[in-house]
């Protein structure tokens, strides 16, 4: 039988919880104090910070057992009324937060003055401040003049380990803290008083750009001096001034106005319809494009360019948009019938296999699984036009095969749709192309998977008749129908006009052609230099951004890619697949040094290239040149435990907590714009001046193959770099002209001279027998 009273009647603690904070409603009342609102919810009430004060235990008012409290609570905030709880500024100390966010100011204004890496600088001075904190009795809020005298005698005393690296940052602390012994002063440009403040107060960019509804970059650029707010983010800037305990106007008076934009032309001289605030962005990409003498041209001149070029931008837009729908639109054919995957099976067993099937032959090697891969991606494309998109009579999916290879008039077609349905002008790709080559090399006399399937004949006679298809002969009659008898002869002359259509096409990129883009770079004294300046302008805008950010993370994963790269060219595939975790980790770091050891399965042409087939790792040692080191392991220890978050990955380049593993073509795409800011034409650098397209890694390889071999002249050492044969890199990549190698030929010729130096008495034997020689007049 249940106890009624048990029911009614609350226990002694909760009873007595109740009765404390009545009497601390009672005691508001009486004071006539408001009740305290949640931080950033100024219109509710703060049960916490309640329950904190009346001495109950926390949630208690959250609780089925506090509920009549609650009640008392929620009727006391009708009569009381709430107050924002936002404490203000401590300033007549400052504190050990205060001065890590002084620190971190004065080191960034001085490294980007001197147009140096902060990195390390920073975190020594952020390793100090901790160390600092955790020495403090009072930690975070303790006084930083004290904590600093306190490390010195430790530091005298020996007692602090590795002491010596933190002599010259504490140095810096010192002088910064004899300038505010008044007290704390915050710095005069805004970024700077924004760092401190937020240090002070505890407050990362993310939840403060929560409480203020703004984007965490926002806030991020507004403190790194990056961006400044314009006349729209001043109510913004208020608030944040009310939740950081400020004055009023102490943030806004700070802000030094600039130009809408980080372009160079100010809003004012732009064309009318480009001054709304909706083509901001389209002003900054015009004035990256404008001329700097066009800043002095008269007004009709200036709007008249600044026309063109937006133009101009409109219509790569515009193309750009055409190209992605193009991508997005995909009309390969998913599932295959049985037949034709049937075929394809025996042409992968055939082209891949180290034993070639019985009774056929292979000419030249077998093909790696991606070369596999390839082809059959390129034969679903041709599947899915001929069952969906062909106008002259679409093939049902169940009589698709791959002896409609064979057919040069269905070729033909397909390559005109695909020259139609490009962007701008009619064109075909370099792998269009390569599906018509396919084809010729099926239906080869010497060694062609077809040629040596006569089997086939009454499947593609059915085809032809019920399809109404023919392939002409050399008589000029054509073939409707073939057997297992004339299948050789049907071979070649299918052979002949297939390589008739491939030789009409056009094609778009050659070997060459990479060459040709990338000359005004390749034709330097050192191609490297171009990647240098986009490390130092990499460097410069990481210093900009808050070490706890994403956004932080992702610049230095950017940077240390491009920093490798300077040493080994990797391909994005390649990039990918490296491990940095694990038993055995790709990249690791072994007697003082940074090493690559990377299986040769995760290196495009590890199956094929001479270099793997004694040793199956690609073994390099890194060297640390301009920081490398640092940059390694800034990624490795900090920004790359913030990208995964919680998620477990062992890949060295991560994405996110969510997608860790990067994808070719994303990680590519990564890469590009990472180039677009600070290699190519639109760069805020020296290298705007070359004049490039933006790239991914391939053409990395080409730089520093060329670079090696105008530094070496070694096409081995070159192939070490990039992880292929010499074979390969004078091939495909080296660009290494007579002019480069006049110096090294001359060098070479003159090694006699060097050889036979002679002594100077040797010499005054030969000037003296000179002299005593006759003289003999030319006539």
């Amino acid at each position: 039988m249940p106890n009624h009273q048990s029911m009614t009647c609350p226990p002694a603690d909760m009873r007595e919880a109740d009765d404390r904070v009545r009497a601390h409603l009672t005691e508001l009342r009486r004071r006539g104090q408001q009740l305290p609102a949640r931080p950033g919810h100024p219109d509710k009430v703060h049960y916490g910070a309640i329950e904190e004060a009346a001495g109950v235990y926390n949630g208690y008012l959250a609780k089925p057992a506090g509920r009549a409290a609650r009640l008392e609570v929620d009727a006391a905030v009708l009569e009381l009324g709430l107050q924002d709880a936002r404490a203000e500024l401590e300033r007549e100390v400052v504190t050990l937060a205060a001065a890590g966010g002084l620190l971190c100011d004065a080191v960034r204004r001085r490294q980007e003055e001197r147009s140096e890496y902060s990195g390390p600088t920073l975190k020594r001075a952020r390793a100090l401040i901790k160390l600092l904190i955790e020495r403090d009795a009072m930690g975070a809020g303790g006084s930083a003049a004290a904590a600093a005298v306190a490390f010195r005698e430790a530091l005298a005393a020996g007692k602090i380990k590795n002491g010596a690296d933190f002599e010259d940052i504490l140095g810096e602390l010192e002088t910064l803290l004899e300038a505010q012994s008044a007290g704390l002063c915050l710095p005069s440009s805004f970024c700077g008083a924004l760092e401190v403040v937020m240090a002070a107060k505890g407050v990362s960019a993310g939840e403060l750009a929560k409480r203020v509804d703004l984007k965490e970059m926002q806030i991020v650029r507004w403190r790194s001096g990056e961006r400044v707010p314009d006349e729209r983010s001043e109510p913004r800037v208020r608030e944040i001034e009310r939740e950081l305990g400020l004055e009023p106007e102490e943030l806004v008076k700070r802000i030094e106005r600039r130009r809408a934009g980080r372009g160079r032309v100010a809003k004012g001289r732009y064309p009318v319809d480009l001054q709304t605030p909706e083509k901001a962005v389209r002003r900054s990409e015009i004035s990256r494009r404008l001329k700097p003498e066009a800043l002095f041209w008269d007004t009709a001149s200036l709007h008249a360019l600044i026309r063109d070029i937006d133009k101009t931008i409109e219509n790569e837009t515009q193309e750009r948009c055409a190209r992605n729908a193009l991508r997005q639109d995909s009309y390969a054919l998913k599932e295959w019938p049985v037949e034709a995957n049937t075929e394809f099976t025996a042409f992968t067993a055939f082209k891949s296999d180290l034993i070639v099937p019985l009774g056929m032959k292979r000419a030249l090697a077998k093909n790696r699984s991606s070369t596999i891969a390839v082809r059959r991606q390129q034969q679903s494309l041709f599947f899915g036009w001929l069952a969906e998109r062909r106008t002259n009579g679409i093939i049902p999916v169940s009589d698709l095969s791959m002896t409609l290879l064979m057919v040069p008039s269905l070729l033909h077609e397909y390559m005109q749709w695909k020259a139609q349905r490009s962007v701008g002008e009619a064109r075909v790709s370099a792998t269009d192309v390569d599906l018509v080559t396919l084809a010729g090399a099926l239906t080869n006399a010497a060694d062609g998977f077809l040629t040596q399937r006569p089997d086939l004949a009454p499947r593609l006679t059915a085809l032809l008749q019920q399809h109404h298809l023919s392939v002409r002969r050399r008589d000029g009659t054509l073939w409707t129908m073939v057997t297992a008898v004339d299948w050789l002869r049907f071979c070649e002359d299918a052979y002949r006009e297939i390589k008739a259509v491939e030789s009409t096409l056009r094609r778009v990129q050659t070997k060459n052609r990479r060459f040709q883009e990338l000359m005004p770079v390749l034709a330097m004294p050192d191609p490297l230099i171009v990647v240098y300046r986009a490390i130092d302008a990499m460097r410069i805008d990481l210093n900009k951004l808050e070490r706890s950010t994403t956004a932080y993370a992702r610049a230095q994963r950017g940077l240390m890619m491009m920093h490798i790269s300077t040493q080994v060219a990797l391909r994005a595939e390649t990039w990918t697949q490296v491990t940095a975790s694990g038993a055995e980790p790709d990249l690791h770091f072994e007697q003082g040094r940074w090493q690559f050891k990377i299986p040769a399965r995760k290196i495009k042409t590890g199956d094929l290239a001479e270099r793997f087939k004694s040793d199956p790792f690609y073994r390099r040692e890194l060297l640390d040149d301009n920081g490398l080191y640092d940059d390694i392991s800034e990624y490795l220890d900090h920004s790359r435990p913030l990208l995964l978050g919680d998620s477990d990955c062992d890949r060295l380049i991560v994405n996110n907590e969510a997608r860790p593993v990067f994808s070719k073509a994303y990680l590519q795409n990564v890469f590009r714009a990472i180039v677009r800011r600070n290699i190519s034409r639109y760069a805020e650098n020296e290298n705007a001046q070359r004049n490039l397209d933006d790239f991914s890694f391939h053409p990395l390889r080409h730089i520093l193959a060329t670079a090696i071999l105008k530094r070496s002249g070694s096409f081995e050492l070159a192939g070490d770099a990039l992880a292929d044969d010499p074979e390969t890199v004078r091939e495909y990549y080296g660009f290494w002209r007579a002019s480069d190698r006049s110096k090294d030929l001359l060098k070479a010729l003159g090694r006699r001279a060097m050889l036979t130096k002679s002594s100077p008495t040797q010499k005054r034997r030969r000037s003296k027998a000179y002299r005593k020689a006759p003289f003999v007049r030319l006539r």
